[in-house]
This record gives C-alpha cells, sequence and structure tokens, in this order.
C-alpha cells in the first residue's frame, strides 16, 4: 500500500488505525496483527479476543495451537468446550480484508476479573501479543494517566484501533443482591477516559512500550474498564498458563 494512501484512508474513517502521537501507524498495524474476532454458533460477531501465546510440538507437524485471552461475560452461560469461530485480519487492506476462520475452545475462565483463555489450532504462522508483566510494570501507572492504544471490534466490524488514557487503577465491587448483603471487592481494573462500544469487549489495551496490559470489560458513567494485568497475570498462573507470560 503507498504511505499516502494511508492518512486519507484515516481522515475518511476507513482505516482501523487511530491519529496518535504516543502510537505510529507502524505500531498499530503491528498490534492488530495480533486481534481477532470472536463470532457465535450463527455467525454473528459478539466480541474481540487477542494472541497471547503459541505452543508448538514436533509430533504435530506444522500445526500450532494458539491460545486467545478475551473477556469471561461473553460466555457467563457457556460450557467449556463450546465451539467458537475467530476471524483474522493479516493483510493492511481496509476496508477490504483476507481473513481466516479458527475453531476456538474455551480454555479457562474466571468471572470475577472477567476473563476468559481461548484456544484453537492453525498451520497459519500468526502474531502474538506480548504481555505485561506486574513485576515488570511501573507501580506509578496505577496512579498516574498514561497513554493506551485500545483495539476492538466496534459493532462487530473488523479491529480498529483507539488511542486513549487510563485515569488509574480502580477495585471494583459487586453490588448488593439477595445473596450478598453486602458489597466486597472483586478484582482490579484499568479506568480509561473514551466510552468503548459493543463487540469491544475481550480485545486488547496495549500501553506504548506495546505490551498488552488489560482487556476491555466494562463500561460505566462514560468511560471504559479494562482488566488489569494484576488480574491477568494472577488469572494465567492460578490456571497453569503461567509460562505465557514468559515467552
Amino acid at each position: 500500500m503507498n504511505l499516502w494512501f494511508i492518512p486519507g484512508l484515516i481522515l475518511l474513517g476507513l482505516a482501523p488505525i487511530a491519529p496518535s502521537k504516543d502510537f505510529s501507524a507502524e505500531t498499530q498495524w503491528k498490534l492488530l496483527g495480533s486481534t481477532l474476532r470472536i463470532l457465535d454458533s450463527k455467525r454473528d460477531p459478539v466480541a474481540t479476543g487477542v494472541i497471547v501465546g503459541r505452543k508448538w510440538n514436533l509430533q504435530e507437524g506444522p500445526v500450532k495451537t494458539y491460545y486467545v485471552l478475551t473477556a469471561f461475560h461473553i460466555f457467563r452461560e457457556a460450557p467449556n468446550r463450546i465451539v467458537l469461530l475467530a476471524q483474522w485480519f493479516p493483510r493492511k487492506i481496509f476496508p477490504i480484508a483476507r481473513f481466516e476462520d479458527f475453531h476456538c475452545y474455551i480454555r479457562v475462565k474466571d468471572e470475577s476479573a472477567d476473563l476468559a483463555l481461548l484456544e484453537f489450532k492453525s498451520t497459519e504462522d500468526l502474531p502474538v501479543a506480548k504481555l505485561a508483566k506486574f513485576e515488570d510494570y511501573d507501580v506509578r501507572a496505577d496512579r498516574e494517566r498514561y497513554p493506551v492504544l485500545s483495539i476492538g471490534c466496534s459493532l462487530g466490524k473488523s479491529p480498529s484501533c483507539v488511542a486513549d488514557e487510563t485515569l488509574g487503577k480502580k477495585l471494583v465491587m459487586k453490588s448488593r443482591s439477595k445473596e450478598n448483603p453486602e458489597n466486597y471487592p472483586v478484582a482490579f481494573f484499568w479506568e480509561a477516559r473514551k466510552t468503548s462500544v459493543k463487540g469491544r469487549s475481550g480485545g486488547p489495551l496495549f500501553d506504548s512500550s506495546e505490551r498488552l496490559i488489560g482487556i476491555s470489560t466494562a463500561v460505566q458513567g462514560g468511560k471504559s474498564y479494562y482488566s488489569h494485568l494484576d488480574e491477568i497475570n494472577s488469572f494465567l498462573k492460578k490456571n497453569d498458563f503461567g509460562w505465557l507470560l514468559e515467552k
């Protein structure tokens, strides 16, 4: 694609990348490569996911196993082995893009942190997002405002980027109910300035070092919330997927 054509697409609202001084067009294209659109059994788009790991076994030849991080609430009523469909857009051609279909299975999920890990197999050599580890992350980010990039499938369309800013780390409390008369802590989430839209649930949140630090989960009061990297790290480690953090 000619470079002069990209700014024109941005102005027309056709390109999946966002104007940003913190995330170059090249970086955004790179991060888009690990993002998937998730569909249900009727092929209706329902959410977004991001590839966070790959495993290859010599006995399986060219077939690789991929792991996708997304939001739990999408599968609240689903059995653990539900078959889903994920679409990957590998080319920088918008709005027309070639895509591949992959049948996914839910491996593990966590309601409190609103996280789920999917698995699928493919012979494709797919991009993998780099996960942030809490021991390597600057704790000041929990209190200060930092530029971030969210990626998601707005209204079920192909993935697109939104440049945003974190407003800090928040402890979300579960509301009172007949079963639980008292509020109690659930999990930590990033609060971000811009409002997300339907279809972006499960989409990744990246920092300026191209590390995945959150997963889109909810919107409240005009702001977006993302599962915090602490919760992602804990979720993977307690379910024996901590090795995904070491790649």
